[in-house]
C-alpha cells in the first residue's frame, strides 16, 4: 500500500514499459512453438532447434542491452530497442507467411534479440525507479502485472486473431504493446545515475 500511495505513477509506467519484453519473449519463445508446427508444418526438430537459438540469440541480446545501458543510460536502451521492435512486429508474421525454415530462422531468434536488448537494462531500470523500503515489492509488481498483460494475453488470443484476420493483425496488436513501452519509457526520467541509497528524486522521476 506504501507503494501504491507514494509512486502509482512510476508503477504503472513501470508495467507499460516491461510489457514490450513479455510480448516478445512470450510469442517468440512460446507461441511460435506451436505456430511453427500447426500453422506453418514444420518439422517440430526444426521449429525447437530454431527455438533453441532463439534462446541463445536473447541470452546475447541481455548482455548487449545491459552493457549499453550502462553506457548510454537504461531509458534510451529501451526506447531504441521499442523503435525497431515496433518495425520488426509488424515484418515477423508476414516473414514466417513464406512457410520456410529459413523464414522462421530468422522470425524466432531475431524476435528473442530483441526482446534481449530490451531485457537486458530492466532489471536496474525497475529497481532504479523506486523507493528503498518498498523497492522489491514494486519493481515486482510492475514486472509481474507486466507479464501478465504482456506475456500471457497476447499468446492466449494470438489463434483467434490470426484466424480471423491474419498474422499481419497479430503483428499490428504486439507493435500496439511495443509503442505502449515507448510511450511510459519516454515519460520515465533516466534512471542510471539514480543512486539506490538516495531517494530524494524518485517521487518525480
Amino acid at each position: 500500500m506504501e507503494a501504491f500511495k507514494s509512486q502509482p505513477r512510476q508503477i504503472l509506467l513501470a508495467t507499460g514499459t516491461a510489457m514490450m519484453c513479455m510480448v516478445l519473449t512470450y510469442v517468440g519463445g512460446t507461441y511460435l512453438v506451436g505456430y511453427g508446427t500447426h500453422t506453418l508444418e514444420l518439422s517440430s526438430t526444426s521449429v525447437l532447434s530454431c527455438t533453441m537459438l532463439g534462446g541463445v540469440t536473447i541470452s546475447i541480446g541481455v548482455v548487449v542491452g545491459g552493457l549499453l545501458s550502462d553506457r548510454i543510460g537504461r531509458r534510451w536502451v529501451i526506447v531504441g530497442t521499442a523503435c525497431v521492435a515496433i518495425v520488426w512486429t509488424l515484418m515477423l508474421f508476414p516473414i514466417l507467411e513464406h512457410r520456410s525454415l529459413w523464414a522462421f530462422a530468422v522470425g524466432v531468434p531475431v524476435t528473442m534479440f530483441i526482446s534481449g536488448v530490451a531485457t537486458g537494462p530492466l532489471g536496474a531500470f525497475l529497481s532504479e525507479l523506486f523507493h528503498t523500503r518498498f523497492r522489491y515489492t514494486a519493481a515486482g509488481f510492475s514486472y509481474s502485472l507486466a507479464a501478465m498483460l504482456g506475456g500471457a494475453i497476447p499468446p492466449l488470443v494470438a489463434p483467434l486473431i490470426i484466424q480471423s484476420y491474419g498474422g499481419f493483425a497479430f503483428g499490428v496488436l504486439m507493435a500496439a504493446v511495443c509503442i505502449l513501452s515507448l510511450v511510459c519509457v519516454l515519460a520515465i526520467g533516466e534512471t542510471r545515475q539514480q543512486s539506490l541509497e538516495d531517494d530524494t528524486a524518485l517521487t518525480s522521476a
